[in-house]
Formats: C-alpha cells, structure tokens, sequence
C-alpha cells in the first residue's frame, strides 16, 4: 500500500500537534493567571491599552495574542498540525474521504499516549475503552479500498452529466 507511509507520518503529526497544541495553551493559561498588567511593553502594551479602552476588565486579553504566538510548544503545534493538514490533503487527492478519515482516526490512541506522557493527563479505562471501540471501526474500514473502482466512479458522474 503506497498511502501507508503518508498516513502514518499524518498520524504522528496530527497526535505530535495536538500535544503540543495542548502543552503550548496550559502554559499560557498559566502566564495569564500570572500577567501583570503594569509590566506590559511593546505590542502587548498596545493590545493591552487597546482592548482595556473596550472594557477595562478585559484588559488583560489583550497579553493572550502576544503570550500565544510566542510561546515555543504553541508554534511547534501548529507547524506539525499544518504539516498534517497538507499530507490530509494528499491523501484526499490520492483515496476517498470515507478511508482517509476513518484510518487517520488511528491518532486517537497515540494522542492518549501523548497525553499520559506529555501532559501528565489520567486516561480512564472507559475512556480507552472508547479509543479501541473507535479504532477496531477503524480496522474495518481500513480494510476496505482506498479508492471507490474507477469503472464505478465514471459512470456516476455520466449519470450526474445526462
């Protein structure tokens, strides 16, 4: 099967990029419960200023845009989540919508790794219960053709232009 290398590095990216998504938003969350607003330079204080003029309560969200694009794990997540989007891309061009997105589904019991590792998160045993219920679907879809015959396709869409 020549997609199976494409669907496996989708597979890592997309699990790698919401870890990392994950990790990146926490530490964020984390920088705005501890943000003081008269400690605000640059294009912060501006944002700052700006949304504070709006409404003084919501002043500290003006900080969030600048804490995002610039925390590390934040920026990692989304070039790997990027790099999934183009290789799903590939894939939709090269099999059908319904095998691409069932088997990249794969992603699930990695990002539960992930999150266990990574993030430290507790996955129940019901919640695993639900990834293999998903992934065992996923066996069966996989199963399947990549790509609905070339025959059939034709003559639904000389069906569609009659």
């Amino acid at each position: 099967m020549k997609l199976l290398p494409l669907i496996v590095i989708a597979v890592f990216t997309v699990s790698l990029g919401d870890a990392f998504l994950t990790k990146g938003m926490k530490q964020v969350a984390l920088l705005m419960d501890n943000f003081n607003l008269s400690q605000a330079t640059g294009i912060t204080y501006y944002l700052v200023s700006l949304i504070g003029s709006i409404n003084p309560d919501w002043a500290i969200y003006g900080a969030w845009p600048v804490l995002t694009v610039t925390n590390l794990n934040f920026l990692l997540g989304l070039g790997l989540q990027t790099t999934f989007f183009i290789l799903f891309l590939t894939l939709l061009s090269r099999a059908d919508l319904s095998y691409v997105l069932p088997v990249t589904s794969f992603s699930y019991i990695l990002t539960a790794i992930l999150a266990m590792l990574m993030l430290k998160e507790e996955v129940s045993l019901r919640r695993w219960f639900g990834i293999l219920l998903i992934c065992f679907g996923v066996l069966m879809v996989a199963r399947g053709e990549s790509r609905t015959d070339k025959n059939v396709l034709d003559s639904k869409v000389s069906e569609g232009n009659s």
